[in-house]
């Protein structure tokens, strides 16, 4: 008994879906099947991948970090005295320039002290460099103790020092001062060596109404820091290595 032609070509349709999606099917098993082998071969590398840009980032932070120390050390350095650790020349001046400038927006005076250790010279002739460079790391700590972080404190020269005291006025300036004289006597005081500090010192103004450059106020209190030096009746007392 034959099947109709209808019948038949119906069957022969549905099978021939049947065949196409079991085909589809295969195709995408098989593809999935590639992409997890894949996969799972990828997994383990592309996480060395991972710990290889996680460690290449440290190292590469940790290089960042050290350049930027070194670059912060030397930047130290280039602005610091590396006896005294106070600002060099080139780090007063960079901050006193900035200090007169605000002055003269704000239309406010500010004062300057210049100072010079008394016989410096015959401390070093007598006691030896070393013991001098002690007096220059003394002078150092007693300006440090005597003001405030944000007063500009250097070492410009030999032993010669200056300071720029923020916020300092004609009422004040004599008082900072007098503290800088008796911060000096109590460390003479408690010291144990054969000599005592002393220092001459000249305070020069600036006033922004008749304004001048910062070598100009330097050349003032210099000046008057000599001129004081000169007409000191007390000297610097020393006493020889051998009354030790």
């Amino acid at each position: 008994m034959f099947m109709p032609m209808k019948k038949a070509m119906k069957i022969m349709r549905n099978l021939h879906l049947n065949y196409l999606w079991i085909v589809s099917v295969a195709v995408v098993l098989s593809i999935v099947t590639g992409l997890v082998y894949l996969i799972k071969n990828l997994i383990p590398k592309i996480n060395i991948l991972i710990s290889d840009l996680k460690i290449s980032k440290i190292k590469l932070e940790e290089d960042i970090s050290k350049r930027k120390e070194i670059e912060d050390e030397l930047k130290t350095l280039s602005l610091t005295d590396e006896l005294t650790g106070l600002y060099n020349r080139r780090g007063f001046f960079n901050l006193a320039e900035q200090q007169l400038k605000l002055a003269k927006r704000a239309k406010e005076k500010v004062y300057m002290l210049y100072l010079d250790i008394d016989r410096f010279k015959e401390i070093n002739d007598t006691f030896g460099h070393n013991e001098g460079d002690e007096a220059l790391k003394d002078i150092a700590m007693v300006l440090r103790d005597s003001y405030r972080e944000s007063d500009v404190i250097g070492r410009i020269g030999g032993d010669e020092f200056v300071v720029f005291p923020i916020g300092t006025n004609y009422e004040t300036i004599k008082i900072v001062v007098d503290r800088l004289l008796g911060k000096i006597d109590i460390h003479n005081k408690k010291s144990n060596k054969s000599y005592k500090l002393s220092i001459s010192i000249g305070v020069a103004n600036y006033d922004p109404k008749k304004p001048c450059s910062l070598d100009e106020l330097l050349n003032q209190a210099d000046k008057l820091m000599y001129s004081q030096k000169k007409n000191k009746k007390k000297s610097l007392s020393l006493l020889s290595p051998t009354n030790q």
